[in-house]
Order: structure tokens, then sequence, then C-alpha cells
């Protein structure tokens, strides 16, 4: 009977000496793994605060900021910006033209970056890639309201909304037809986060009539 203890103690204690062994195995690759950041941009040039980013396939990226033009510590303009890994920005679109109120932003593997805004006192979707802005849809229409936006590569956007009428929904626009995802007169009562892939595909975030929320 000792026997079989002492064969069954060193049994167990081989067995916890290499489920250890396996703990601290990977802990110490763990520890071993290093990562390399690279600096885009900061704060020590005009920009004050920075919001959301998006970055592409080629490495651009794009992203909000409030900058800092007169050097007194207080934001006094923002806009929409992309960077590719130089030290030189594009402006996308900014307050210094009739902009305001800008959202995150998406970017396709073409550089053109899509963000939602207010201009002149509308609210819209806009898309540009450092000249002229396009207006893809705006609330002279049957919106009232944008918040999130993704672009495909093929230019076409995904988007939330409210509607002049009442609700709200997902809708996508390739700048002349507007297509409905999905509403608020359907199932859903809430919707959020919307993005499309390049085959034209969106998935949001919904919450139902009956109680409960998912992704789409």
């Amino acid at each position: 009977m000792l026997k079989k203890t002492r064969t069954s103690m060193r049994l167990h204690l081989i067995i916890y000496a290499a489920a250890t062994g396996l703990v601290l195995g990977f802990a110490a690759s763990g520890e071993a793994a290093s990562y390399t950041f690279t600096k885009l941009v900061d704060t020590s040039g005009p920009f004050l605060q920075f919001g959301s980013a998006a970055i592409n396939d080629g490495g651009t990226v794009a992203f909000s900021a409030s900058l800092d033009t007169d050097g007194d510590g207080m934001p006094d303009a923002s806009g929409i910006f992309t960077i590719d890994g130089t030290t030189t920005t594009t402006t996308i679109a900014d307050s210094s033209g009739g902009f305001s109120f800008f959202s995150a932003p998406s970017i396709t593997d073409g550089g053109t970056v899509a963000f939602s805004a207010n201009l002149s006192g509308v609210s819209g979707i806009f898309t540009g890639s450092g000249g002229p802005t396009t207006t893809m849809v705006d609330s002279s229409g049957m919106f009232s309201s944008f918040n999130s936006v993704s672009i495909g590569n093929g230019g076409a956007v995904a988007f939330g909304a409210g509607l002049d009428g009442g609700g709200s929904g997902v809708f996508t626009s390739d700048g002349t037809r507007t297509t409905t995802i999905a509403s608020s007169s359907g199932a859903f009562s809430f919707f959020n986060l919307p993005a499309m892939n390049n085959g034209g595909t969106v998935v949001f975030v919904g919450s139902l009539d009956a109680g409960g929320s998912g992704i789409f």
C-alpha cells in the first residue's frame, strides 16, 4: 500500500512539474515577444488632439484631429487628414472650408476618405482625397442626421442615419442612388457602427423591437 502511494505521489509530482514547465515556458515565450511601433504624427506640431483613425492596405492612415493654429494651447480648427508614413499630412477637409463636427473617417485602398460632417449648416456624408470633396448624401433630402460611415473600394458608402419623418436606419449610397439596408420600420429600433466590405455587404449593430440586440 505504501509503495502504491509513493508511486502515485511521484506520478503527481511528475505531472505537476511538467505542467509547471509548460506554464513557465509559455510565460517566458510571452515575455520574449517584442513589438515595434511607428509614430506617424503627434502633438509636437500643429495638432492638439486626435480622434479616430483608419488605415488602408497600403498603410495610409486617415484620422480626425483638432488643431492649435495660433499657439495658444486651445483648439481653433478641426478636420480630417491622411498621412502615408512620411512626415507630410494631407488635408481632406477642415473647418476653414466650412466643415464642422467630423465623424470617424473610413479610407479605401486608393486613398479616398469618407466621413460625416456638417457643411455650412447642412449635415451629410462626404468623400475626398485631398482635392474638392464630393457630397454623397445630405440632410436636404430624406435624412435628418448621420453617424458612422464606411467606404468600400468601389466608392460606395454605408452609413447610419436618422430620417426626417422619424425613425432611423442603415443605408448605402453610390452618390446617386440610396439603398435601405435596414430601418426602424421593420424589426429594428436602433442602429450603430455600420461597416461595408469591398463586395458591398454591410454589417451593423442593431437593437430589436422584440428586445435584445445583435450584429446583422
